[in-house]
């Protein structure tokens, strides 16, 4: 008698839920997740599995404690995205009238704001780097607050405030205006400021 050994396979390891007009997809080990979201019609790609919702009104999307990739694109929804630990890929798109909270957690996270609408992003723990307004609209606007670590923040446009948060030793926040001068930045905790 032959055995023949199967090839390994991987898991998904994302749950995908929808209850009471949330959409919540959670990742239990490093993923890949993308979130689209257009006037409460959801779409969802989480490994190789697609899912869609209609009627949603809320979208919140958890990372592992591994190094998750997210991307999340909303137009009247804006998402509540937590990257919890590991060294997270976060990118969002508030095209719309939504505003999302992004929180990286632990880890040394990136951070993306393509459009920013009062869009509200948090470092955590970690040397963390963001990179917001990558459009370079100027009716971006977009809240940052880089937490602990070694940070840097680069704005390419639009209106931001943000906050280099705890630095202490050799930590040093640096704030970079990619924007030529065309961005409106309030500014409080960096030690590094760079503009071209």
């Amino acid at each position: 008698m032959m055995i023949e050994t199967l090839e390994s396979r991987r898991l998904l390891a994302a749950s995908v839920g929808f209850a009471g007009g949330v959409v919540t997809v959670t990742a239990t080990s490093a993923e890949t997740i993308n979130v689209v979201e257009n006037t409460g019609a959801v779409h969802v790609e989480a490994g190789a599995n697609q899912y869609n919702f209609a009627g949603a009104t809320a979208v919140h999307i958890n990372g592992s404690s591994k190094n998750d990739v997210i991307f999340y694109t909303g137009n009247t929804i804006g998402a509540v995205i937590n990257g919890n630990d590991g060294n997270d890929n976060i990118s969002v798109d508030d095209e719309g009238t939504g505003s999302s909270t992004v929180n990286g957690g632990k880890g040394n996270d990136s951070i993306t704001i393509i459009h920013g609408n009062n869009t509200n992003a948090i470092g955590g723990d970690g040397d963390d780097q963001f990179y917001v307004n990558t459009d370079g609209s100027s009716t971006s606007s977009a809240i940052v607050d880089a937490g602990k670590g070694t940070d840097s923040v680069t704005v390419y446009g639009g209106t931001v405030n943000a906050d280099g948060g705890t630095s202490s030793g050799n930590n040093k926040d640096t704030l970079i205006d990619a924007s030529g001068g065309t961005a409106s930045i309030t500014s409080t905790g960096f030690e590094v400021f760079i503009s071209y």
